[in-house]
Order: structure tokens, then C-alpha cells, then sequence
């Protein structure tokens, strides 16, 4: 007599049973899920050993006016880039030959992150054309200013305050007289301001650094943000699970005086758009070749964090991930190249390289309409610009 087969399918077809099984039961931990222990199962359940996947770090495009094939390499913009998350993203990339456009509120900061990012460029890539001792750090805060062109492909960083859209002009402006193309652009720029501050054009500091600052930086790059060859350019918000507290609600941040300020809270709904803007352009970009993605990196232990609720950062020092674990998701999507698992993924919330829910209530959800007049009003603002406090 046989004996009766209770579970069916392969080894590696339970082996995965059994991972998203756990994978599940993390995700609806939210604790276990967010903290370091979270990412280190995840990476041995599903075989990433805490190694990012990295892609080929050049592509084939035809050179201009020729029949010829020229060999570029693929440049990211990354905001916040100075430090934790942004850096370690910048780190990673760099180690595959990525060329870094850098940019950071602080130039101290902002000019050591970009010394060391040259130097890993240079040493792990076998990049000797790349000077190992000169370190270029424009300043966007000068407006008018001539910026200087760079030789091709050299990797340098932009000083300039992403809640000032004066300054995102500014950046832009030194972007595009040294890069005809870029292919990754990542927000990854964040703080927790503890007090309601507001920036030169009268916006409330949280919302201007988090919401318009990106949006025009996205808007005003998208033209050179081409698909050329087999990489997809992509654009990706670095996001917060605190924003699973909050719903949709652009009033908050956009007349901050008629609430109570609370400085996570406020966070919080300024994360939340990030989600939902993304999905928007994600539609919106679909259609040229373009992708847009938001992740968010679970508990991660970065100065933003340790300066904007110190207490929990104490509390939970024992679960906070490190940078790199942080920056995962991050290399992971910016690396990716199967075209049909990008489509896929197109406009997902992501954490640990899955797409997540971007609610764990039904009733969290903000209908499509909502998220459409967000953007409108978003997209409005940055454009008109001032409004009074």
C-alpha cells in the first residue's frame, strides 16, 4: 500500500510556500516586519544573503549622428545622499560603476559623502579614468552663477535645500549642463522638523521638502530621463511606514495652522502623499517607458531618525536596521531588469524587495479621484509657486 501524499508540489515549491507564509506573518507583525530581524529572515528565506542584486553598470547607445555604438555609464540623482539611506544607495551603485549626481542640504556633509563615493567608484569599479582627487560640489543656494561644465561621466554633488524650489531650479539648471541623460532619480531627502517652519515660497517645511520638492525636481528632469537601450529610467520615493497611521490628506500640510503640530504626524501624512503621488506617475509615465516606484525601508537607524524622535529611536535601538539593510529595496529596484517583472511592480509600494499595501485597513484606502486631485493641486502649487502662510 502507498502511502497518501498530504502535501503536493516540489522542495522548492514548498520552500516558497513556507517563505511567503512567513513573509506574511511579518508583514502583519509590522514590528517584526519593519526591524532588522524582519530583513535578515526575509534575506535568508529568499536567498539574498544581505546582498543586494547589482546590474551591469553600462549600457550600449547609439552615439549622436552615427551609426556607431557608444558605451555610457548609467547616472542617478539621489536627494539626501549625504548620509544613512541615501548614501548607502549612492555607495552601492557606485560600486557598479553608476556615475552619482549627489544632493544634500549641507556642504560639509554633502562633500565628504561625495569624497568617499569617488574614492569607491575609482577603487571597486577599476574606473581609472576617474579622478580620485577631485571632489565637485556645486552650490544651488547661488543662483545665476555660472556652474562650470564637468567632462563627461564624472560622478559630483549639488548643495541645495529640496523644500526650497528655488534651489530644485537651481540643481536642475547644473544637472543639465553636465548630463544629457539621466536614468535613475531617487528621493530619498527627509527630516522630521520639530517645530512648523516654513520655507521662502511660504510652504510648510515638512510638505516642501517631502511632497514639492520632489515633484518639481521629477517634473523638471522627466525630458531627460529618457529609455535608451534596455534600461528603463525610473524615479523612486523613499517613504515611511509611519505613513500606515495616517490617510490622505493634503489639507494637513497645506494649512498646518488650523491643527494641532505634531512633528511625526505631520511626517507621516508628508510620507503618505509620497505613496500615493507615485502612483500617479506611474500611469502617467507608463506609456514612454518610464517607471515610478515608492519603498519604504523599514526601522532604520539614520540621523534623521536619531534627531527627529530621539525617543523612539532609544527605545528601539536593539531593532533598527542598519543603512545598507535600508537601502535594499532601493538598489534592488534601481538594478532590476526583467521587463516584465518592472511592469509588474510599476507604481508599487515596496518593502524587502515585495510589493506591500499601502493600507492595513480598507477604509485607509483614498479612492483614485482623491489621488488624482492631490496631484493636480501638487503639481499646481509648484508651479504657481508663493502662498501666504
Amino acid at each position: 500500500m502507498q502511502p497518501r501524499c498530504v502535501l503536493n508540489g516540489s522542495p522548492s515549491d514548498l520552500k516558497s510556500s513556507f517563505a511567503d507564509l512567513t513573509d506574511f506573518c511579518l508583514e502583519a507583525s509590522i514590528l517584526g516586519s519593519f526591524s532588522k530581524f524582519g530583513y535578515l529572515l526575509r534575506s535568508k528565506l529568499y536567498g539574498w544573503d544581505g546582498n543586494p542584486s547589482v546590474a551591469a553598470n553600462t549600457i550600449r547607445s547609439p552615439q549622436a549622428g552615427t551609426q556607431n555604438t557608444g558605451e555610457r555609464h548609467l547616472t542617478a540623482v539621489i536627494t539626501g545622499f549625504s548620509s544613512g539611506i541615501g548614501l548607502a544607495t549612492a555607495a552601492g551603485l557606485a560600486r557598479s560603476g553608476w556615475r552619482i549626481i549627489g544632493i544634500s542640504g549641507n556642504k560639509e556633509r554633502c562633500t565628504h559623502a561625495l569624497k568617499s563615493i569617488v574614492s569607491i567608484r575609482r577603487e571597486d569599479s577599476g574606473d581609472e579614468s576617474h579622478p580620485g582627487e577631485n571632489v565637485f560640489v556645486y552650490d544651488a543656494s547661488r543662483q545665476g552663477g555660472d556652474c562650470g561644465a564637468l567632462p563627461p561621466g564624472i560622478s559630483h554633488a549639488i548643495t541645495a535645500n529640496v523644500a526650497e524650489l528655488s534651489q530644485i531650479d537651481e540643481a536642475v539648471k547644473i544637472i543639465r549642463q553636465n548630463s544629457s541623460q539621466i536614468d535613475l532619480l531617487i528621493h530619498c531627502a527627509g527630516k522630521i522638523y520639530q517645530n512648523m517652519d516654513f520655507t521662502e515660497d511660504g510652504f510648510e517645511s515638512t510638505l516642501a521638502l517631502h511632497v514639492l520638492g520632489p515633484h518639481l525636481l521629477t517634473k523638471t528632469l522627466l525630458d531627460v530621463m529618457t529609455a535608451t537601450g534596455s534600461y528603463m529610467p525610473r524615479v523612486i520615493w523613499v517613504s515611511s511606514g509611519g505613513m500606515y497611521a495616517v490617510p490622505l490628506d493634503l489639507d494637513r500640510l497645506l494649512y498646518p495652522n488650523r491643527y494641532r503640530y505634531r512633528a511625526a504626524t505631520a511626517y507621516a501624512y508628508a510620507k503618505r502623499i509620497q505613496v500615493e503621488l507615485a502612483e500617479i506617475w506611474a500611469v502617467k509615465l507608463a506609456d514612454s517607458n518610464r517607471l515610478a516606484f515608492s519603498m519604504h525601508p523599514g526601522f532604520v537607524d539614520t540621523r534623521a531618525i536619531r534627531e527627529g524622535v530621539p525617543a523612539f529611536t532609544k527605545l528601539m535601538k536593539p531593532f533598527l536596521r542598519t543603512p545598507e539593510q535600508g537601502a535594499d529595496t532601493l538598489l534592488y529596484l534601481a538594478t532590476l531588469s526583467e521587463t516584465k517583472k518592472l511592469l509588474a511592480l510599476n507604481g508599487s509600494f515596496l518593502l524587502d524587495r515585495k510589493p506591500r499595501s499601502t493600507s492595513k485597513i480598507k477604509s485607509g484606502i483614498a479612492p483614485v479621484s482623491k489621488k488624482i486631485l492631490t496631484f493636480d493641486a501638487i503639481d499646481s502649487l509648484v508651479s504657481g509657486r508663493g502662498r501666504s502662510k
